[in-house]
């Protein structure tokens, strides 16, 4: 670990505002300060952070789990490399420790740098829920598919019959089209991606790849993608896993909302520091509505246009209703 010299008292103004959880122990290893950000990371408050040692944090920490092992290891034997920062989980927090080195004025003492990376209670159920539903979920549909194609191939057949096959493969084709948005968002993990992780992004390009993949999965069934743009579109910054994601969620939400025999259009102007882009449906139309944002999977598309750095709205203003965004051009500097 590489010492940081800080005159006294100056430690106790820089970390009182700083917005990451820090833990200052002392020779013994002892909690003798920690800022209120440390305390709400632990769950603790803030006047009973102090008098923990390194051991009690650790305990604090779910056993095995992580690098808590590794981080136990290197504190045991005081051998920190520099800037090492190790993934830990609390029982409610999955968080990052940093560990520094400090000297006080005279004294040597070790910081504790916290941050939270998620609420891994609730990620730990997202993906437990996601991967118990894929079984029960794909079976009934497939299941329902083949009654229902056994009901339409024999005419002599009871009509409300067919009618609730149709009726209960539709509900359970609309629940897996659920399933795989949110499963494709929970595989890129990219929330907390950082801004170099942004890339040039050819948005045709992206656009149409998210349509194959859709379009892979429902074969002729899904609307064809007509593409209307100038000649000359810049690239947009982006996470390439992330917004595929969006897109797709968009082309699936949209498709779903089509009558029979429409077909998606997708309408891109060049705004110089932006792309703004507007999707409608080809004649005969379609039914989507202003409240669309507040349904799967257009709540996901919401979320990863702004997480760009975007905006996303609906037009009810022109001939054709359209779901429209923007994303900010990519910059050569940026």
């Amino acid at each position: 670990m590489r010492a940081v010299h800080l005159p006294d008292d100056l430690w106790r103004l820089l970390i009182d505002d700083f917005d990451a959880g820090v833990l200052i122990l002392d020779a013994n290893r002892l909690v003798v300060y920690a800022n209120a950000a440390a305390a709400d990371l632990l769950d603790y408050p803030p006047g009973d952070v102090i008098g923990l040692d390194v051991e009690d944090f650790l305990a604090l920490c779910q056993s095995e789990r992580l690098d808590l092992h590794r981080l136990r290891s290197d504190l045991a034997a005081n051998n920190i490399p520099a800037g090492q920062v190790y993934s830990v989980t609390t029982v409610r927090r999955r968080l990052s420790v940093q560990v520094v080195s400090l000297t006080i004025g005279e004294e040597h003492r070790i910081a504790f740098i916290l941050r939270s990376l998620s609420h891994w209670r609730a990620e730990l159920i997202a993906q437990r829920t996601l991967n118990e539903m894929y079984g029960p979920l794909t079976f009934a549909s497939d299941y329902a598919e083949t009654l229902l194609h056994r009901l339409e191939s024999r005419r002599d057949e009871d009509d409300e019959l067919r009618d609730l096959a149709r009726i209960s493969y539709a509900s359970l084709r609309q629940a897996t089209d659920v399933w795989e948005a949110l499963r494709r968002l929970d595989l890129t993990g990219a929330w907390a991606l950082p801004a170099s992780a942004f890339d040039a992004i050819q948005l045709e390009d992206a656009l149409f790849d998210a349509w194959q993949e859709l379009a892979a999965r429902d074969g002729s069934g899904f609307p064809i993608l007509h593409l209307e743009q100038p000649d000359q579109i810049p690239p947009v910054s982006g996470a390439p896993q992330l917004l595929h994601v969006g897109l797709c969620a968009l082309l699936d939400g949209a498709a779903a909302r089509l009558k029979k025999r429409s077909h998606l259009i997708v309408h891109m102007e060049n705004r110089l520091s932006y792309l703004q882009i507007g999707v409608t449906a080809g004649p005969p139309g379609s039914i989507l509505q202003p409240h669309l944002f507040d349904d799967l999977p257009f709540v996901i598309t919401e979320q990863v246009v702004i997480h760009h750095g975007g905006r996303i709205w609906f037009d009810n203003d022109s001939a054709a209703p359209a779901c429209c965004f923007s994303l900010p051009v990519w910059m050569a500097d940026s």
